[in-house]
C-alpha cells in the first residue's frame, strides 16, 4: 500500500450551485488503481453485503456474517478505524461480528447491533451523535450511545440524526433548520429526544445535504409527513416547517426518499411521484409506470429498482452516479444495464450502490477520496463490483 494525500473537493453541479468543503486532512490508502478509475484491476473482496449505506464522502457496509466495514474519506473519524485516513477499499471497522444495519451521513455514521442498541462515531459538533459526552469532538471508533434496545432503523444526515424504535421516531443533533421535527428550532441538542406522541412511524428518509435539511416519513397509515427545510412536498419552497406536517391527502404511501433539491416516493400501486423546488414543491407522477418497488435520493439524481429487479437511474450525471456508461443528464428514468437481480439501493451526495440477490456490491459515481471502494480515486460511470457475494 501506498499513502498519498489528497483533499475532499466537490465541485458545482449542473442543477444547482451548491459547494461543500471538509475541515481536516486524511491520508489515502491507495490499493490496485489501474490508472483509470473504473476498477479493471480490482480484485472483488470475498462474501456477501447484507446492508450499504452512501453518506456524502465515504461508505459504510455490513457482510452477511454480521462483520462492519468501510472506505472513503477518513476525516472527522466517519470510517470509524481510529485514525484520520482514507482508504479506497474496504477495511474491516473492529473485530465485532454482531452488526444489523449502518447508516452513513456526511461526517458520522451510526449503526445498530443485532442486540438492537446504537452505536455511533465521527464528528459530534452538533451532537448528531447522540453522545452528550464528546459534543464539540469526535469519537474515532464505534461508541455504544445507548443501552436502550430495540432500536429498529436508524439514519445520519448531514449535522443531525433520527431513529425509529417502537414505533415512536427520534432525532439528535442540529436543529437551527428544524430538520429535528420537535417542534422547534434549537440550535442543536444532544439528546436523544421523541418527536412527538406519535407511535405509529414505519420508514423516514433525510439526505445528507449541508444546505437543505429535512426529512420525510410515512406513517403505518400510509400517510406522508414531512419537517425541516428544504424539499417538503408542501407547496412551498421556502417556509420551515419545526414539526411534522401531513402531506396532502393520500394515504397510499410506500417508500420515500430525501434528496438535497428533490425528493422522490412511491405509492402501494407502483406508481413513482417526484416533487422539486423548481415545479412547486407538490408531487407529481412520473410516467405511467405502476412497478417501481424501490427508489433512494442523492443530492442531485435517483436510482430505483423496478419489481423485476431492473435498476433504473435518471437526474444530474456529472460524477457518473447515474451508471449509465456516460456523464449525460437524464431528465427521465434510464435502465442501468440489462440485469435484473438488484434487490437493495443507497444514494450519497454524488455517489450509487446496489446489491444483488446474491449479495454482491456495486458502486459508481464520485471516487475523488476513494468512497467507491474500487481501488480508485478516479470516478466511475459504470456500476463496479466490490464484493463478489455467493457463487
Amino acid at each position: 500500500m501506498k499513502k498519498i494525500f489528497n483533499f475532499l473537493l466537490i465541485p458545482v453541479l449542473t442543477l444547482i450551485a451548491f459547494s461543500f468543503s471538509c475541515r481536516g486532512g486524511a491520508g489515502i490508502i491507495e490499493v490496485n488503481d489501474d490508472g483509470n478509475g473504473n476498477g479493471n484491476s480490482f480484485t472483488p473482496l470475498t462474501g456477501s453485503i447484507a446492508d450499504v449505506s452512501a453518506g456524502g464522502a465515504h461508505m459504510a457496509a455490513i457482510k452477511s456474517d454480521g462483520t462492519l466495514w468501510a472506505w472513503g474519506f477518513g476525516g472527522h473519524f466517519r470510517l470509524g478505524t481510529g485514525t484520520l485516513d482514507s482508504y479506497n477499499s474496504p477495511v474491516q471497522v473492529g473485530v465485532d461480528n454482531d452488526w444489523e444495519s449502518v447508516s452513513a451521513g456526511s461526517i458520522h455514521t451510526l449503526a445498530i447491533k443485532t442486540d438492537g442498541n446504537l452505536w455511533a462515531w465521527g464528528t459530534n459538533d452538533y451532537g448528531q451523535l447522540g453522545d452528550r459526552f464528546s459534543v464539540g469532538s469526535a469519537r474515532s471508533t464505534p461508541y455504544k450511545i445507548t443501552t436502550n434496545n430495540y432500536w429498529t432503523k436508524v439514519l445520519a444526515s448531514s449535522s443531525f440524526s433520527l431513529a425509529l424504535r417502537n414505533g415512536n421516531l427520534f432525532g439528535w443533533g442540529r436543529n437551527n433548520l428544524g430538520q429535528l421535527g420537535l417542534g422547534s428550532s434549537l440550535y442543536q441538542t444532544p439528546n436523544i429526544d421523541p418527536i412527538g406522541i406519535d407511535n405509529d412511524w414505519e420508514t423516514v428518509s433525510t439526505g445528507t445535504s449541508s444546505y437543505r435539511q429535512f426529512s420525510l416519513a410515512i406513517k403505518t397509515n400510509g400517510s406522508l409527513w414531512a419537517w425541516g427545510y428544504g424539499c417538503l412536498g408542501n407547496g412551498n419552497a421556502t417556509q420551515q416547517q419545526n414539526y411534522p406536517v401531513k402531506i396532502g391527502n393520500d394515504m397510499d404511501w410506500k417508500e420515500v426518499a430525501a434528496g438535497e433539491s428533490h425528493s422522490a416516493a412511491i405509492k402501494t400501486n407502483g406508481t413513482l411521484w417526484i416533487w422539486t423546488l423548481t415545479d412547486g414543491n407538490i408531487p407529481h407522477q412520473v410516467g405511467t409506470s405502476n412497478d417501481w418497488e424501490f427508489v433512494a435520493a442523492g443530492d442531485h439524481h435517483c436510482i430505483a429498482i423496478k419489481t423485476d429487479g431492473s435498476l433504473w437511474a435518471w437526474g444530474d450525471n456529472s460524477k457518473g452516479q447515474l451508471g449509465i456508461g456516460s456523464f449525460t443528464n437524464k431528465n427521465s428514468p434510464v435502465q442501468v444495464g440489462q440485469n435484473k437481480d438488484w434487490i437493495f439501493i443507497a444514494a450519497g451526495s454524488y455517489s450509487s450502490a446496489a446489491i444483488t440477490s446474491n449479495g454482491s456490491l456495486w458502486t459508481w459515481g464520485s471516487n475523488g477520496n476513494g468512497m467507491l471502494g474500487n481501488g480508485s480515486t478516479t470516478n466511475s460511470n459504470v456500476p463496479v463490483q466490490i464484493f463478489k457475494g455467493e457463487d
